[in-house]
């Protein structure tokens, strides 16, 4: 592990501070790796049992993006190796995609990572917290930063997706039993 080395701009710190404030307490944050101009910092949740993985100057890889925007992505112990490659990927395929915001989707005929059932990534609201998805102005009329959880999709889900829609999609997370963090789940939501 490794310091930050780039120079922040304004909403780079307002994320971090944002990150710290709603994950810092729960653990230690480390600075895991750049991915060309991002950052990627770690935060052990030891209340959750898992870790959320963050990245700092997501607006710097050319992501159209609707609202400046951090990616989230929570996992359970043991998976972090593969829950760093899903996001490395989500970072570097960004600019890639057509306008991200909460609801996106990245899906792939392929599993993203060929250990797991991993086919797509739902760039979502947090299932955990309603803390983490944006921050507001201080007179609260525009959205200054917007926190997206990666959500792993199984190729169940991609197909439940595909059939019912985003709103549904979202139902189903809010109200399934299944541990929507767990890289190694199989089936659908």
């Amino acid at each position: 592990m490794h310091g930050v080395t780039l120079a922040r701009d304004a909403a780079e710190e307002q994320a971090l501070a944002h990150f710290d404030r709603v994950l810092g307490g729960r653990g230690p944050m480390a600075v895991i790796e750049e991915v060309g101009p991002v950052s990627l910092l770690q935060y052990v949740d030891a209340e959750l049992g898992a870790s959320h993985f963050v990245t700092l100057g997501y607006g710097r890889t050319g992501a159209e993006v609707v609202n400046p925007s951090e990616l989230v992505i929570t996992v359970r112990p043991k998976q972090e190796d593969d829950g760093l490659t899903l996001l490395r990927y989500a970072v570097q395929i960004a600019p890639q995609m057509s306008e991200i915001t909460f609801g996106s989707s990245l899906v792939s005929e392929h599993r993203l990572v060929p250990e797991l059932g991993v086919h797509g990534l739902m760039f979502d609201a947090s299932p955990w917290t309603d803390q983490l998805d944006l921050v507001l102005s201080e007179d609260e009329t525009a959205i200054e930063l917007a926190v997206l959880t990666l959500l792993p999709m199984t190729e169940a889900d991609v197909e439940f997706l595909r059939e019912r829609g985003i709103e549904e999609f979202d139902h189903a997370v809010e109200q399934t039993a299944a541990d929507v963090f767990d890289l190694h789940r199989t089936g659908s939501l």
